[in-house]
């Protein structure tokens, strides 16, 4: 990947927009390729201004061909209605600038092609943009909404999921279309990039969950304040069962009961996270309090 700066930002360039470039000069549509490229940038844009007035930072916009992803500060989770909100900002735009560009159309230049070819681009991009699929915006949007009713994790896993169902499904029309133009195969081609970013994603969820609960204790402690989510847990459940059902914009504290519902102890989020540390995610929470009250005797 090529790396620029524009302003405090990184902007990486895909090692596959080169070839689609290349490709698009030999069969003379470098400008329509300018374009598509132009739109794509302006779709982030509207990701990175939105995210600014949230006061949440995008160090790195990556662009690849027909589509582009702005990473995060930390690449930290956030609230659902920010992200959503964040998400929503780069087809929202789209939408504006075709309504602008097709009025300019109906008004003044009804005969301009590539005038015509954004308008087309813009709708393109922003519609293909809110397909479920992660990291497109309409991933993002899901996982958003998921993680009102679900934990953080579960939410990712399950719209990674669903991500992958609509990849396959493209890949499948990618190839059916191959069968009347090869230039169709940029389709399928997408499609499996788009399954193995869910594929990457799904990897390294609990690793980024881990970290954003550590900046919450951060945060937590710089403010002094913060939401307090009550669990109520069996002895018998394990850390990992434990920790998925954890949230980045609240404190847990746990309650947890045996299987006769009496109360035999609590535990505290930054309790739990150093369990997890010394002793790993499958050791039940019943083990980890008789850890705890050994130590107490010594």
């Amino acid at each position: 990947m090529e790396n620029l700066k524009v302003g405090d930002i990184k902007l990486k360039l895909h090692r596959l927009l080169l070839p689609f470039f290349l490709f698009s000069f030999l069969f003379g549509y470098l400008r329509e390729m300018l374009i598509i490229f132009l739109v794509v940038f302006i779709h982030e844009i509207a990701h990175l201004l939105v995210a600014k007035s949230l006061s949440i930072t995008i160090n790195e916009i990556e662009l690849f061909p027909f589509g582009g992803v702005a990473k995060l500060e930390k690449d930290i989770y956030l609230e659902a209605f920010k992200e959503i909100l964040i998400a929503c900002a780069g087809p929202i735009l789209n939408l504006i600038f075709f309504l602008i560009t097709e009025f300019i159309l109906l008004n003044h230049f009804k005969e301009s092609y590539y005038l015509n070819f954004f308008k087309i681009t813009n709708i393109a991009i922003g519609l293909f943009n809110l397909i479920p699929i992660y990291p497109l915006d309409g991933g993002r949007v899901l996982r958003g909404a998921l993680s009102m009713f679900l934990s953080i994790q579960k939410s990712t896993i399950l719209s990674i999921y669903i991500g992958k169902v609509f990849s396959i499904i493209i890949f499948t029309i990618g190839i059916y279309l191959t069968f009347f133009s090869l230039v169709n195969i940029y389709i399928a081609f997408l499609a499996i990039y788009l399954f193995y970013q869910g594929y990457k994603e799904k990897k390294i969820t609990a690793f980024l969950l881990m970290k954003e609960i550590i900046r919450k204790k951060e945060t937590l402690l710089s403010k002094g304040i913060m939401d307090t989510k009550h669990l109520t847990v069996y002895e018998i459940v394990n850390f990992n069962m434990l920790f998925s059902s954890f949230t980045s914009s609240k404190y847990h504290y746990v309650t947890i009961i045996d299987q006769d519902g009496t109360p035999v102890g609590t535990l505290t989020e930054s309790q739990i996270i150093e369990g997890i540390s010394k002793y790993g995610g499958q050791i039940t929470l019943c083990g980890y309090l008789k850890i705890l009250k050994r130590k107490e005797t010594c």
